[in-house]
């Protein structure tokens, strides 16, 4: 090990904390940095929002995210504007799907897990969550897309209902 990183034996255990505590400081900037570009593509979406009798919905596809950051960038949203509803979708080994409701969704009656149940369905999967946050997996990566448009449509119908 001490020819491998050009040292003296006797002081591998010093560099190899070094080592360790780099990778750390690594790891962290790593997580930082893309939390804010999650924060910066959460505003950028809502930028684009379709207007639905006083709130904003979001129906959208997110490149190469996992479940974790599609979950950070609902929460990111919903805490800028209570009146948002956003569903965003990704493909790794299956397709996800991970919805939240604003506040004032809610209060019109508006439930994301029940939508994501039905969205569940074309991707071949199973959901579930409460009235605010939902998620949603299945084999069928082909049908994201579609899913997503079903989300967006049930989101505008339940909206334009009043309660």
């Amino acid at each position: 090990l001490g020819r491998l990183l050009s040292i003296p034996v006797e002081k591998l255990s010093e560099r190899v904390k070094r080592l360790v505590d780099d990778t750390k400081t690594l790891k962290d900037e790593v997580r930082d940095l893309r939390a804010k570009i999650t924060e910066r593509e959460a505003l950028d979406m809502l930028k684009d929002a379709e207007s639905v009798d006083g709130f904003k919905v979001i129906a959208a596809k997110v490149q190469d995210a996992d479940i974790d950051t599609l979950k950070r960038i609902t929460f990111t949203m919903t805490k800028q504007d209570p009146s948002i509803v956003v569903v965003l979708g990704s493909t790794q080994k299956n397709a996800y799907l991970v919805g939240r409701a604003g506040s004032n969704a809610l209060e019109r009656g508006l439930s994301i897990a029940d939508i994501l149940r039905e969205a569940a369905e074309v991707i071949d999967g199973a959901g579930g969550g409460k009235a605010d946050l939902a998620q949603a997996g299945g084999s069928g990566k082909d049908k994201l897309d579609l899913a997503l448009k079903l989300c967006s449509e049930k989101i505008r119908e339940r909206l334009g209902r009043r309660k």
